[in-house]
């Protein structure tokens, strides 16, 4: 996907602001493992530094440009998970009254269908079946490429249906719902943002519905 292209490339562009001008034949282990260390940046992210520039040495290679992978002979930063964090149902309620007409959608359905940041910038209105009650996740823009169709609840579809069109793009750009999600969250006085707030909240919330 383009959002994984550009965060590989930025990856890169840290590694080639320290070592941009040296040739890949003398990219040695210890560099490799003293330029992760010192990133100064939790073990999950020193990890994805670390796939970014394995697959960077593995074309090295595949070119000719380096005898070996320096990558291969590092050891893995151990990634410790961290506990998952939800947002609370008042603070969700008071996150979405914060929203404007164009944020507002993409956060209830994140957090009322647990649809994935990067699904929501490739749905589509047209997706969107409020009659029916569902939301389809075609296999092109789904991050397991099976098409899925989700239940919409009678709490997401009152939000939606003030908001709701026939076609076009649920999130008009990345800038705008970037600009729209950080003014909802200061406005609703959410300081801490937990990782796939969304999506985790979605299922402790269905847990504690269900109970399954």
């Amino acid at each position: 996907s383009k959002r994984h292209c550009d965060s590989v490339e930025q990856r890169l562009k840290r590694f080639n602001k320290d070592y941009g001008d040296w040739l890949a034949c003398d990219v040695s282990p210890e560099v490799i493992d003293d330029f992760i260390t010192e990133l100064n940046v939790a073990s999950k992210t020193q990890e994805n530094y670390r796939l970014a520039l394995n697959r960077m040495f593995n074309f090295a290679m595949k070119i000719k440009a380096a005898p070996s992978n320096p990558v291969a002979e590092i050891e893995k930063p151990t990634v410790t998970p961290g506990e998952t964090g939800i947002l609370k149902p008042s603070q969700v309620a008071k996150l979405l009254v914060c929203a404007d007409d164009e944020t507002l959608p993409g956060l209830a359905i994140s957090f009322f269908a647990g649809v994935r940041r990067a699904e929501l910038e490739r749905l589509d209105w047209s997706d969107i079946d409020l009659q029916e009650k569902t939301i389809t996740i075609h296999a092109k823009n789904a991050k397991t490429a099976q098409r899925r169709v989700i239940p919409i609840s009678d709490n997401l579809k009152a939000w939606l249906a003030p908001h709701a069109l026939n076609e076009g793009k649920l999130i008009p750009t990345p800038f705008l719902w970037r600009k729209g999600h950080e003014a909802a969250r200061k406005a609703a006085d959410i300081k801490e943002w937990p990782h796939n707030a969304g999506r985790h909240s979605y299922a402790s919330y269905y847990l504690g519905l269900t109970g399954e």
